[in-house]
């Protein structure tokens, strides 16, 4: 949330706040919008150069804190330039957090998650109709074998959950 924390968490990691790594055949980028609504114009061309450059790679997957496409795509647009972007280089998924309500949604063959709150505070919690909405503690465990993706979304055991347990590409049960 502060320059003081982004240093302090590139000193811990090793890392800078933006980076991406390979694994297999899957790309990864992280990119840190932890202060802002958006992604900077930098790292709008970090993102642009790193997925160029992995332009190969089957599967690609950004992960950033805050979604700022969540009302654009909501409102059922995809003409700004981050979606164009991750549709230019066929990104399979894109991860976010901060809303603390699981969503899904799918635009032009591109998965955006956000994934929902693993202990912070649930505004929308309603014990009957939270789960269905989304509202509920969670973590969510993808795995990547060649080409298949499989998210996993499991709500966290008792007491603060029912430890229920869905496929991403699949209703909640």
């Amino acid at each position: 949330w502060s320059d003081a924390s982004r240093r302090i968490y590139e000193r811990q990691t090793g890392r800078p706040s933006s980076y991406s790594f390979n694994y297999d055949n899957a790309h990864f980028t992280i990119l840190d919008n932890s202060g802002s609504l958006q992604l900077s114009a930098l790292q709008m061309q970090f993102l642009a150069k790193d997925l160029e450059k992995n332009r190969t790679r089957e599967l690609k997957f950004v992960f950033f804190h805050q979604p700022f496409w969540l009302i654009p795509l909501m409102l059922q647009s995809t003409d700004f330039p981050f979606h164009q972007l991750m549709r230019k280089y066929h990104v399979s998924y894109v991860v976010c957090g901060h809303v603390h309500q699981y969503s899904r949604m799918e635009r032009d063959g591109i998965v955006y998650l956000v994934v929902g709150s693993s202990g912070g505070h649930l505004r929308g919690h309603d014990p009957i109709k939270g789960f269905a909405q989304g509202w509920f503690f969670q973590h969510v465990l993808v795995s990547v074998r060649d080409s298949h993706v499989e998210a996993t979304v499991k709500e966290l055991d008792p007491p603060l959950g029912k430890g229920r347990k869905f496929n991403a590409e699949e209703s909640k049960k």
